[in-house]
């Protein structure tokens, strides 16, 4: 019946983040790797996207959070997260609905759980705010071991030419072109999200209040897409 798929949904025993590692490593190296040249750089790749959940003030763990886009605080959580790709194809490894750290932004604290359970670890995971990935280079002194050797390089937008890019690559070997090539393929995990919301109905299928629900959900998400990318 209905409800035992919403029982089954909102069991806060099952760990989605293990079954979608598990399961994109065999998509990867069971489908993909013949496919694949060794020659080709094979990249992971860590993003986020929002995810609007604003239809209800009684989501677990819902948060205020700030959309750059409208520049405005909306309900929501952050979806953040990392995949695999070749340049040609992308596969979701896993996920985490990141909610907010300060306490004034939670709109829903929810269920409370054992600590030592996993619905409390996921859930205090989850509350450190948005992840920052910050690379810090050393170049005024230092211990010699705390230096991160890297190549910067800037790319310059052909339709406006005061817009420009910097990337920064820690493997100094690798030419200008190769660093450029190599982040073009971060396009992948945008054509992933564009996907999964439009097509696979990632935001708008379910409104349960649930978060270990919404993180299944997610989850059966990804599989389809795992299974859409190899059929």
């Amino acid at each position: 019946s209905k409800n035992t798929i919403y029982i089954f949904l909102d069991n806060p025993k099952i760990n989605w983040k293990k079954f979608t590692t598990r399961l994109s490593e065999r998509v990867i190296n069971g489908f993909f790797r013949r496919l694949t040249s060794n020659e080709r750089n094979d990249v992971f790749i860590i993003d986020d996207s929002l995810f609007d959940h604003s239809t209800s003030k009684k989501t677990n763990m819902l948060a205020k959070v700030f959309d750059y886009c409208s520049m405005k605080y909306k309900k929501e959580f952050r979806l953040l997260t990392l995949g695999w790709s070749d340049g040609n194809s992308f596969v979701p490894i896993n996920h985490c609905l990141l909610s907010a750290a300060k306490d004034e932004n939670l709109l829903c604290a929810g269920k409370q759980y054992d600590g030592r359970s996993l619905a409390a670890k996921i859930r205090n995971r989850k509350r450190r705010g948005r992840s920052k990935y910050l690379l810090s280079i050393d170049v005024m002194g230092g211990k010699e071991n705390d230096k991160i050797p890297a190549k910067l390089v800037c790319v310059r937008n052909k339709c406006n030419k005061k817009d420009w890019l910097a990337i920064i690559s820690t493997d100094t070997t690798l030419s200008e072109e190769e660093i450029i090539r190599i982040y073009g393929k971060r396009w992948q995990i945008e054509v992933f999200f564009k996907t999964c919301k439009s097509y696979l109905k990632l935001v708008k299928e379910t409104r349960s209040t649930s978060y270990d629900a919404l993180n299944a959900h997610v989850a059966l998400v990804f599989t389809r897409y795992m299974l859409l990318s190899i059929s």
